[in-house]
């Protein structure tokens, strides 16, 4: 969370670098002052008061001008900005294994001397134009995507869901399908505001997976309901597809694949043919799911989530340990984005780091003294 607190003049200040902020709501002010870089969060100061975001939140990215974007993966509305490459060199960020792991695709290659690549970078921006940093940046897709109205988004996702139904058989077992909806009404007590309407689908699949698609429909495989052993495992997956939808990464990467400068043109002219090239984008989605990227990025938020619902987050890790143990998962047939795909070393090492870092909590909600698996546990281990 991002907090405005006030200045504590006794403590030892470290190292300044030179950036402003954001405050959409100053009417989307700019105000300068210092960032300085904590253990555990990284703060902005300026006339007196500090905005605050904790490592383990941080989002980083390039703007278009190059420029260090940081956001907080909850309250992305405060964002902070410097210029100063030196500020990816701080040990605290370099030994910060969420971080760290964000530095290598932003990092610059090489350090030369501004006086050196003036000019080279000069003749480039001459010769592209608004034209490169419209069609490659993330901050054209950031701009595009939050200039798409949910219902259109919503249109995308049932168009995608039409594509799917020659492939997928829904389930009608209501008792599976309540289990599901209940363990989901817990974990939106964590999510924050605004958000859309979730409606989930049940899919006859015997791979342990679930699908979140544009506009708030999250597909739910029955082998998923046959593999979890807690109701936590479900809702550590259930809250991994809510971030999807949240962030609107199929959006994203739909409109990333389509081409933002592309997609500009028929935005502002021609509406119909804007949801057509949409449409056709999203086929790129099923057969290729999400990145990476958007793979941890759902990780972190899924976390954040859960402890703010005050759910146990380690059923997640939890169910995506046992998942990276049988590799032969996600091998059948069929769009990529419904089958499994084992989750990467580094998103496991850091859903581990998380779970070290747990406090003991007497608070914390148990979902099984709430809500009954459609499957006794021992069933399900003879299943697997």
């Amino acid at each position: 969370m991002i907090h405005l607190l006030k200045m504590h003049s006794n403590m030892k200040e470290p190292e300044k670098y030179p950036g402003w902020v954001v405050r959409p709501e100053a009417g989307s002010k700019v105000i300068f002052g210092y960032l300085q870089i904590q253990s555990e969060a990284i703060t902005f100061e300026a006339n007196g008061l500090r905005a605050s975001i904790p490592l383990e939140a941080l989002l980083m990215e390039r703007d278009a001008q190059g420029d260090l974007r940081l956001s907080h993966a909850l309250q992305p509305a405060t964002v902070l900005f410097t210029r100063e490459e030196s500020f990816l060199d701080h040990p605290f960020l370099r030994s910060n294994r969420h971080v760290a792991a964000l530095l290598a695709p932003i990092r610059k290659p090489g350090r030369k001397k501004p006086w050196i690549i003036l000019g080279a970078i000069t003749a480039l921006l001459l010769v592209l134009l608004g034209a490169f940093i419209w069609a490659g940046s993330r901050w054209a897709v950031d701009w595009l995507v939050n200039k798409i109205p949910l219902e259109w988004e919503q249109k995308l996702g049932q168009q995608v869901l039409s594509q799917l139904n020659a492939e997928l058989k829904t389930s009608r077992d209501p008792a599976s399908l309540e289990f599901v909806q209940k363990v989901a009404s817990y974990v939106e007590k964590g999510l924050p505001e605004p958000r859309p309407s979730f409606q989930f689908v049940l899919v006859e699949n015997k791979d342990p997976n679930a699908a979140a698609l544009p506009g708030g429909t999250v597909l739910v495989h029955t082998g998923l309901l046959t593999w979890i052993e807690s109701p936590e495992e479900l809702a550590g997956v259930l809250a991994h597809e809510m971030a999807h939808v949240l962030r609107r990464h199929g959006l994203r990467q739909i409109v990333h694949a389509v081409g933002t400068y592309a997609l500009l043109s028929l935005f502002v002219s021609d509406q119909n043919g804007f949801l057509t090239a949409l449409g056709d984008g999203s086929r790129l989605l099923l057969r290729q799911g999400y990145s990476r990227h958007y793979e941890r990025e759902a990780d972190t938020l899924a976390w954040q989530y859960l402890r703010q619902a005050g759910l146990n987050p380690s059923g997640l890790h939890r169910f995506l340990q046992r998942l990276a143990t049988h590799p032969q998962l996600g091998t059948d047939s069929g769009p990529a984005l419904l089958r499994s795909h084992p989750p990467t070393a580094d998103r496991l090492a850091w859903l581990r780091e998380q779970e070290k870092k747990l406090p003991p909590d007497r608070n914390i909600l148990v979902l099984s003294n709430h809500v009954s698996m459609p499957f006794p546990v021992e069933e399900v281990k003879s299943i697997n």
